[in-house]
């Protein structure tokens, strides 16, 4: 269930928050965010996994998403994947 709403997270949105983070000067992970572009590392134009990339079985690239993270990061994504889901994770 608390998987299946953070997909539910549109990868805009998770850009954003990363981008959010980033003008705080927090410290992201530099394989998978470019400091330097203000953008996701790697580039999905190659059609392999690379940086933030990974590409499926069609062909296609999506960006990568890490469910097990520090308690602060777990609250929010649950209140925003509440909000997008419309349900109650707890």
């Amino acid at each position: 269930m608390v998987q299946d709403c953070f997909d539910a997270i549109p990868d805009e949105e998770m850009k954003k928050q990363y981008q959010l983070e980033a003008s705080h000067g927090v410290e992201l992970n530099p394989l998978m965010w470019n400091k330097d572009k203000n953008d996701w590392a790697g580039d999905p134009t190659l059609g392999k996994s690379n940086g933030a990339y990974y590409r499926l079985a069609d062909g296609t690239m999506k960006v990568k998403r890490f469910y097990l993270c520090h308690d602060a990061c777990i609250t929010s994504k649950m209140v925003q994947a509440q909000m997008l889901c419309g349900t109650s994770l707890t």
